[in-house]
């Protein structure tokens, strides 16, 4: 059965729960009798979903992306990115250009990446990528990790203002606070953080290898991991070990509380709850599973339980289906979108292969040091 090219809501306000069942469906158009909110546009814009209200017979109100909608009299249709896509391979194979995407993208940019994976495994196959050219569909300090690792490669981001909060939480200068105060300490950062924190940090870290990577550093050493406070406090229960941490977290992870799991259990009480360390230490104490977001792809697709409730972004959502399309997936929250990395669509990407920007470059001075972060990564995780 083909998917549908509209989501039909009756009289009720479109919520986001029913954009993101739009999105995860990938259907492009959410018509209603109704209008939007204010908080509804917003998240449309950045889902790549048109938005339109106030349907009645032929008309409607469009509110956005209007561009996908092609008018014929009084009917109107909706234009398939079929075309972008189809220009976009055809672009990356002329160019010889290699796309490697995060598990939080939307879903038709997984499909036309020639690699998906979370933070870690995005910076080993930067490292391996077989051509020159690479196109990091992710936040910032995701290109720049790609630049450090790969020097004399062009590294391309298709929208440079997607950020992360939590990265860039952070300073310089309090990272050289604790190694003032603590020369003997070494900083343990997590890779989602921009390369001037890299620079200054011993080694980097992700959610997928924290635990096994500071379980080999030594033990008296004292340790200021940042800048994730939940991550951090995840890594010192399972280790047995006290960390310095630095007061900062996820918004999206943050989000969920304990009730919303609570919530969730009551209503799927056959579920499994799968949930990512940057959350809250009393949600990932309610969980069956804790891990990266590649890990719980893992442990969803492998598990031969039906239902899930997924405490991460609902990126994930598409990576599991196209495994294991027959499971059921529940969002720990309804909120849990990262609008930076949503705010990358096919069409920036289009633009950044034709004209070949924006080049994500870091100073050879920053990139040597922060470069040796990284590098001891891959090598301790391996």
């Amino acid at each position: 059965m083909s998917k549908p090219a509209v989501y039909w809501q009756r009289e009720i306000p479109i919520a986001s729960e029913v954009l993101i069942k739009a999105a995860r469906a990938q259907i492009p158009l959410v018509l209603s009798r109704s209008a939007p909110t204010g908080l509804t546009i917003d998240l449309a814009e950045e889902l790549n979903i048109t938005v339109a209200g106030f349907a009645r017979g032929q008309r409607f109100s469009i509110y956005t992306h209007p561009e996908r909608v092609l008018f014929s009299g009084e009917s109107g249709t909706v234009r398939d990115d079929q075309q972008l896509v189809e220009e976009i391979r055809r672009l990356k194979e002329n160019k010889k250009v290699y796309i490697i995407a995060h598990y939080y993208q939307r879903s038709e940019i997984q499909d036309i990446a020639d690699f998906v994976g979370d933070s870690y495994a995005m910076a080993v196959a930067a490292k391996n990528s077989p051509y020159n050219i690479i196109l990091v569909a992710g936040v910032d300090f995701m290109a720049e990790s790609a630049a450090i690792l790969c020097p004399g490669k062009t590294v391309l981001s298709p929208e440079p203002k997607a950020t992360c909060p939590m990265a860039n939480s952070i300073d310089v200068s309090d990272v050289l606070k604790f190694k003032k105060e603590h020369p003997e300490g070494m900083v343990v950062s997590y890779v989602n953080t921009p390369a001037d924190i890299k620079a200054v940090s011993d080694i980097c870290v992700t959610s997928s290898n924290a635990v096994k990577i500071i379980n080999k550093l030594p033990r008296e050493a004292r340790i200021f991991f940042i800048p994730d406070t939940n991550l951090g406090k995840f890594v010192a229960g399972n280790l047995d070990r006290k960390l310095d941490l630095f007061p900062s977290s996820c918004p999206a992870h943050a989000h969920i509380t304990k009730a919303d799991i609570l919530q969730r259990k009551a209503e799927y009480p056959d579920a499994e709850f799968l949930v990512h360390p940057e959350c809250d230490p009393e949600v990932v104490s309610l969980a069956d599973f804790v891990g990266s977001t590649a890990g719980i792809i893992d442990y969803a697709t492998k598990s031969n339980k039906n239902t899930f409730i997924i405490g991460t972004e609902c990126g994930v959502f598409h990576k599991i289906h196209q495994l294991s399309p027959d499971k059921k997936l529940v969002l720990a929250q309804e909120d849990l979108v990262c609008h930076n990395m949503k705010s990358i669509t096919l069409k920036k990407i289009l633009h950044s292969l034709e004209t070949m920007e924006t080049k994500i470059t870091v100073p050879e001075a920053l990139r040597d040091k922060a470069a040796l972060a990284l590098e001891k990564m891959i090598d301790y995780a391996s």
